[in-house]
């Protein structure tokens, strides 16, 4: 036939290339994170110690009024004091601000050992519209927005959603010990303090223990499409 493929005339060689890049191609690249101490990134936002926090740039400040030892009140306003959201919450996340969107977790549980459960909140920059997930996340950090996609971890699994929260894509987080090829065997151990993406490079704020948190950052340039997200801890 016409378009059949001649194998004979194939190098070797170019077989074994061949086959190399369709794995590429249908698994992706994965991600390498390793310590950056120099790495430049821009600020996440979190409350004062009044648990309030001003966003000038979109005139919105977001307060938290507590409760009880566990609960706070959750009140956003706009720049002439209209309310925009109300709710109820046991904590939040660090905030996410930049070019079109605000987003932030607002957590239903958090307990004392850093494991948690939680909602992504996205406010648009300019029309101070918010849009709720419905869905919840385990153990999630801020969120972030670029190109109108929405990136959280959800555990150890970094998600790409749309700005519906539909479910885009997933990638698992591997960490490595200093002198080992094995992956941890218990993940619940460790932490990622906050997530921040500018350009082409990948940014977590990463700690392996929950309960002494000592963060460091990690960073690489970032494949989106398959593979894994890899940290190998120093």
């Amino acid at each position: 036939m016409h378009n059949s493929l001649n194998i004979k005339k194939i190098p070797f060689i170019s077989i074994i290339l061949f086959i190399l890049l369709s794995i590429v191609n249908v698994f992706g690249q994965s991600t390498i994170l390793t310590v950056a101490k120099n790495y430049k990134k821009e600020d996440l936002y979190i409350l004062n110690d009044h648990n309030e926090i001003l966003l000038k740039k979109i005139g919105l400040k977001i307060q938290l009024k507590e409760i009880n030892d566990t609960d706070y009140h959750v009140n956003i306003s706009d720049s002439t004091k209209k309310v925009i959201l109300k709710g109820k919450a046991q904590g939040i996340s660090k905030i996410f601000s930049r070019d079109k969107y605000t987003c932030f977790v607002l957590y239903d549980f958090y307990s004392e050992d850093g494991n948690s459960i939680g909602r992504i909140f996205t406010i648009d920059n300019t029309s101070h519209k918010i849009s709720i997930s419905k869905q919840s996340f385990k153990n999630a950090c801020n969120p972030v927005v670029v190109n109108d996609s929405i990136f959280i971890f959800d555990d150890f699994n970094l998600k790409i959603l749309n700005l519906n929260y539909k479910v885009a894509s997933k990638i698992p987080l591997k960490i490595y010990s200093k002198n080992s090829d094995k992956t941890f065997d218990y993940l619940d151990t460790c932490v990622i303090c906050d997530l921040d993406i500018i350009g082409e490079m990948l940014n977590i704020n990463f700690s392996p223990n929950k309960l002494k948190v000592e963060c460091k950052n990690y960073a690489g340039k970032f494949y989106k499409s398959g593979g894994s997200i890899n940290i190998k801890i120093n």
